[in-house]
């Protein structure tokens, strides 16, 4: 949640003071109100900190009192979409699959010359392009290194191909070689 139109460098202080001072949802759900907004307040839109603790309050009224490990379960949380319920199963419980934000339709729809954009992600035939790349082993490893190659190589407006480990298979540089 906290990441959403906010960038990771920003969030992480925030995060890292959050599980902190609330190590536990059951904590985070009690925790003074006044005192997790000045702790977010460098990240704004404060909505995301309302979901946050409705999460909290929701994971701590359960039976289990855990974080849910399924992206099914984890959707029935105030707040929790599609991307964030497979990101949390991918990075926190070592689930498989691809994590599919902006950035990384950027990367593959590079790679297998396909249209792009922000709404791409939401498509079904995009994720039916993308599915034989997502991975069964090691989906936290290649998401965060995907990740990485969105922020550092593939960028927006001036991709690095030459630096990319893709580049021999991406039909994007070959495009923007022969143009």
């Amino acid at each position: 949640m906290l990441l959403q139109r906010t960038r990771a460098t920003s969030v992480a202080p925030v995060w890292t003071e959050i599980v902190t001072r609330w190590p536990s949802p059951a904590s985070l759900a009690a925790a003074d109100d006044d005192e997790l907004r000045r702790v977010t307040s460098s990240l704004g839109l404060s909505w995301r900190i309302r979901l946050l603790r409705e999460a909290a309050r929701a994971i701590a009224r359960s039976v289990s009192g855990a974080v849910p490990d399924q992206e099914e379960e984890l959707r029935k949380l105030p707040g929790v979409g599609p991307y964030a319920a497979s990101a949390t199963v991918i990075m926190a419980f070592h689930g498989s699959g691809l994590v599919i934000d902006n950035n990384v339709v950027r990367v593959l729809s590079r790679l297998l010359g396909t249209p792009g954009g922000p709404e791409v992600r939401r498509r079904t035939w995009f994720a039916r392009s993308v599915e034989p790349l997502a991975p069964t082993s090691r989906a936290r490893e290649v998401n965060l290194a995907l990740l990485d190659l969105a922020a550092t190589t593939c960028q927006p407006k001036r991709p690095r191909c030459h630096l990319c480990p893709l580049a021999s298979r991406c039909r994007y540089r070959f495009v923007s070689l022969d143009g």
